[in-house]
């Protein structure tokens, strides 16, 4: 938290990003934005959404890397824990 929203979306971006390497991660923060973006990762998967979508949520061009970082985003599976 405390974070400006660009730089936190700048933070997730580069979470994606090592995702697509691969890389499993776990997350701890109580940024609202981060759960927001996990259900709509999940809301655009379960409803057939395209790697489009996705850029078009994270505000991303159409040139190969980002369209890669939005195709592996919609393939992964998210979890999350509440306490």
């Amino acid at each position: 938290m405390g974070l400006h929203p660009r730089a936190i979306m700048t933070f997730l971006l580069l979470v994606l990003e090592l995702t697509r390497r691969g890389y499993k991660l776990i997350i701890s923060t109580h940024s609202t934005v981060v759960l927001d973006l996990v259900w709509a990762l999940r809301h655009i998967h379960e409803c057939g959404g395209t790697e489009a979508d996705v850029r078009k949520l994270l505000d991303l061009g159409s040139t190969p890397t980002p369209r890669e970082i939005a195709m592996s985003a919609i393939d992964k599976e998210y979890t999350g824990v509440f306490s």
